[in-house]
């Protein structure tokens, strides 16, 4: 009955027998609604009116999120004068509070339906509200039921409406309502294969054993594929991984310590603590059987970065689901939905002391499985995790192109499926390989392009290449060619991972499995960049779309499957896709991203480079010679072309991964210079084809000079574990010396690009040198980074301990060289080869199989670099004593810099003799002991900005 009266209050009598106060205003107006209840659902009975329900509404203002995107992308991208500012809690808070006038209008209209101030909480662009049905029911004008799902009544029954409305003056203010007419699932990320049986221990944590580590990938196989070694980050640094687990997951410390006791003896201290929120319970004695993804992710996150405090983040309560064929919500599937919404609003309302610096998620469900307004307001919630600094990596999903691939609107469209979260533009999304030697894409891997959120512009250019180039009008009308691509990164996934669950051994895969591996690697690095004053990385991708690709290796064989006829994640007829999967390819592709972690190469630069430039340009006319460079981005691009105006100076926009236009570009070369990475292999066979063209075309003889590194020679004192004794081999370039490295580099597969530059010469027209670097030091010359590693790192280290150290003896030793001098050696092989003045005897020793150079002018031993170092520091009053102070091991070196272990603690000693003999090269720089005044003084300059 209603009765209406402009001199009485509006009442609204409702079926239950219970009166409340109805709105103040009667105009309202649907704001979202169903056509019906969904597939497999039937309605219940009416929800009880005292029964309490929460709700969150999600404040509209497209405005200030859009402010936010933007201070994100320029907090997060490397090179930005606001790089690495990122906010506290109160700034953000302060950013992104709504207007006063739009906040009290919602309120009103809370208080004025009967809800009390104590049941509303105002969180800036969120208010959570709790009630009752009955309220609940008047405030949004409609009935609440109980819904089951039609295969069984077991499943929990939901509460919730087909629709409801709101005043017609706040739909503009309000993005969503939730939990009202969505309903209930989730899925971690894991494959479906069967559990697989225990593993015998094999391997070791530096070397990576192919056959072993094919069939199966424990920490040490991931430790040797990705380079990780045996670093083990500074507990103090301040980063903190976060691992997040939903309902039914459980972690368990008993079966973390058996995990850790066979897999990761070394780190059997390593632990984790939990959390929990919104009713969350982590019921250790509780555990189910097909519940195993929190501890799959505690124990891969936790044994891969150890030393990094840990911490389970276990979040209660249900998310909103709208069912598809791949989750049907049946009874043999019990997960549901993650309840995003409560887990960050929890997270965002930490402390920045407790804020975790980079967070783990291994759950994933199609895009049309959620509300699009429940979804932007996630994305929105990523958005802020990042602004305050939190790297987050989500996992990509486990069905390729798409599981069960038809749209869930009643029209049963065929259409591949992302999804999500992975396909929120401010997260990482992690896919998956398979292999190690040649790692590949895996299958199952999840990717493809987002029907909700646009393209963002950080990746249209790779993204865009790769549609245009590899895709083309395949699948087209099956996905949306302007989405955002999915994934940005990968790691192995379909190799079986040994684990512990319930107290025994199993195996499992999937992309749930890449994820942790991922968050572990930038934990280690955030450790890494913490302990030396800089700021954590945040969100990823503007810097793994730009610099950070330098750190991954491209995979660019294999590719994934789906659409299969049946669901695999349901067990549901499906409409078939034949041949429905993506590519792996050279850049980004959508079942790899970028590629894998490799993380020795986080610290490569341009140093070397930049000095062959410089002195190639400076010792040769103009009129002799145009200089083309690959440049990541334009305005790298112009610094070279300023440093040079008196030469031609072309400019190629790219990187290593870019082999057509790298090839394309040799075509049109006469000598290469790849001084920037030692193994890129896709890039080396472009160079070598482009130049073959050349050769074959012109009946010309082209050149491609190659860098390499000294860890050549150190392969066996790590399996023998000599670091810090004094060298036994003196290596020559020339003579016997000269077959004794031949000999080497053809007794270890695993320098593969030292083999295939040797090869080029015999089996091409092309002539080719191999420069093997020793310890580089000096200030460079170049337009770009000016500053070496090895040495300087080892400056830093004192510094920041406040005394001098060394590794255990120190008494190994490595032959080393100024920057300028080893810049001089390239434009003298530079001019040798333009010239052509050189007789065929000494072409034979410069050029092709016997054209490995070894440039040195002179040695010290490390324990009498960190002496010298340490006596440097104390006298600029930067450490209290002038000696060493401290002895440390393998861990901590690695800890302190990637690969320290080797840079600081094996020997590489050899003679420089070709260059000079036979070119006439005359190393003038000053000695690495005359320099490291200069080097102390640089490192304590940059520790203080």
């Amino acid at each position: 009955m209603l009765l209406f009266s402009p001199l009485f209050t509006v009442w609204t009598v409702l079926s239950r027998g219970t009166a409340y106060a109805a709105p103040s205003t009667t105009n309202l107006e649907v704001f979202e609604e169903l056509n019906g209840v969904p597939r497999g659902w039937y309605q219940g009975d009416l929800a009880p009116a005292p029964q309490l329900v929460k709700f969150h509404i999600a404040v509209r203002q497209e405005e200030k999120q859009a402010l936010l995107e933007q201070h994100l992308l320029q907090i997060s991208t490397p090179g930005h004068d606001k790089y690495g500012q990122h906010y506290n809690s109160e700034q953000l808070a302060a950013l992104l509070r709504p207007d006063a006038d739009v906040s009290d209008a919602i309120m009103t209209w809370l208080y004025d339906s009967g809800i009390p101030q104590a049941n509303i909480q105002d969180n800036g662009e969120w208010i959570n509200v709790v009630t009752t049905v009955e309220r609940a029911e008047v405030l949004l004008d409609t009935q609440f039921h109980y819904y089951h799902h039609h295969v069984t009544d077991e499943v929990v029954p939901v509460i919730r409406t087909l629709q409801y409305s709101v005043p017609a003056h706040l739909h503009r203010h309000i993005q969503m309502i939730q939990p009202t007419t969505h309903f209930s699932r989730l899925q971690p990320q894991q494959s479906t294969r069967a559990p697989g049986p225990p593993f015998e221990v094999y391997g070791s944590p530096t070397k990576l054993n192919v056959t072993y580590c094919n069939t199966t990938t424990p920490p040490d196989c991931i430790r040797a594929l990705y380079k990780i070694g045996n670093f083990r980050a500074n507990s103090s640094s301040g980063v903190k991984l976060g691992i997040s687990g939903f309902n039914y997951q459980q972690a368990v410390h008993s079966d973390l310590q058996l995990f850790l006791n066979k897999w990761a003896p070394k780190e059997n201290d390593t632990t984790f603590k939990v959390v929990t929120s919104n009713g969350g319970v982590n019921n250790e004695s509780g555990v189910v059987d097909w519940a195993k993804e929190a501890n799959l992710d505690v124990q891969y996150g936790t044994s891969l970065s150890p030393g990094i405090p840990a911490t389970f983040y276990k979040t209660g309560g249900l998310g909103p689901l709208i069912p598809d064929l791949q989750q049907p919500h049946n009874s043999e599937s019990i997960d549901v939905q993650e309840p995003f919404l409560e887990h960050l609003q929890f997270l965002l309302n930490l402390t920045d002391e407790h804020l975790p610096t980079v967070l783990s998620i291994s759950y994933a469900a199609d895009e049309q499985s959620h509300p699009v307004s429940y979804m932007k307001s996630v994305c929105q919630l990523f958005a802020k995790l990042g602004a305050r600094g939190t790297s987050v990596l989500v996992a990509s999903g486990d069905g390729g192109p798409g599981d069960g691939c038809m749209t869930n609107d009643g029209k049963n469209t065929t259409r591949f499926q992302p999804q999500f979260p992975s396909s929120c533009p401010w997260i990482t999304a992690v896919g998956g390989t398979e292999q190690v030697e040649p790692e590949i894409a895996t299958w199952l891997s999840g990717g493809g392009f987002s029907d909700i959120f646009a393209r963002p512009d950080y990746q249209a250019e790779q993204v865009e290449n790769y549609l245009d180039k590899t895709v083309k009008d395949r699948f087209k009308g099956l996905y949306n060619r302007t989405g955002r691509g999915i994934p940005d990164i990968s790691a192995q996934a379909q190799t079986t991972y040994p684990m512990f669950h319930m107290g025994k051994e199993l195996a499992d895969g999937g992309t749930s499995f890449a994820t942790p591996v991922w968050a572990a690697i930038i934990a280690n690095i955030n450790s890494a960049r913490l302990s030396k004053g800089m700021k954590p990385l945040g969100f990823l991708n503007p810097w793994l779309y730009g610099d950070g690709r330098k750190a991954l290796t491209d995979i660019t064989k294999g590719g994934s499957q789906g659409c299969f006829d049946v669901a695999l994640g349901s067990g549901l007829d499906a409409p078939e896709v034949p041949g429905a999967g993506w590519n792996a390819t050279s850049g980004w592709d959508a079942v790899t991203g970028l590629g894998t972690p490799n993380f020795e190469k986080t610290g490569a630069t341009g140093y070397v480079g930049g000095q062959a430039l410089h002195a190639i340009a400076s010792s040769t006319p103009s009129s002799h010679v145009s200089i083309t460079c690959l440049v990541r981005r334009a305005e790298k691009g112009k610094i070279v072309q300023d440093a040079y105006p008196d030469h031609v100076v072309e400019v190629v926009i790219g990187d290593l991964d870019d082999v057509e236009t790298i090839e394309e570009e040799c075509r049109k070369s006469d000598l290469v210079l790849q001084l920037a990475d030692t193994k890129h292999m896709g890039a080396a066979h472009a160079i070598v084809k482009g130049l073959t063209w050349r050769s074959r075309t012109t009946g010309s003889k082209p050149t491609y000079i190659q860098m390499s590194g000294a860890s050549l020679f150190v392969k066996s004192e790590v399996d023998s574990d000599r670091y810090g004794e004094p060298p036994t081999t003196i290596w020559g370039d020339l003579g016997r010396g000269q077959r004794d490295i031949i000999e080497v580099i053809h007794a270890n597969p695993l320098r593969e690009m030292d083999n295939y530059i040797i090869s080029q010469s015999v089996s091409t027209n092309v002539r080719t040198a191999l420069v093997v670097g020793p310890l580089i030091y000096g200030t460079g010359s170049g337009p770009g980074n000016k500053r070496s590693i090895q040495a300087p790192e080892i400056a830093r280290k004192t510094i920041l301990d406040g005394g001098g150290f060394k590794l255990r003896r120190g008494l190994n030793v490595w032959s080393n060289i100024h920057i300028k001098d080893l810049g001089e050696l390239f434009a003298t092989l530079a001019r040798t080869t333009m010239h052509g003045d050189r007789t065929s005897d000494t072409e034979l020793d410069v050029w092709g199989e016997n054209g490995v150079h070894l440039p040195s002018n002179g040695d010290m031993a490390f324990g009498d670099l960190c002496e010298s170092v340490a006596t440097e520091a104390h006298s600029q009053g930067l450490i209290t004593s002038p000696t060493i102070n401290s002895t440390i091991d393998v861990d901590e070196a690695d800890a302190a810099m990637p690969g320290g272990a080797i840079f600081w603690g094996t020997n590489a000693v050899y003679k420089s003799e070709k260059a000079k003999v036979l070119l006439g090269w005359k190393p003038s720089a000053p000695s690495l002991q005359d320099t490291v005044a200069e080097m102390v003084r640089i490192e304590a300059e940059r520790l203080k900005s």
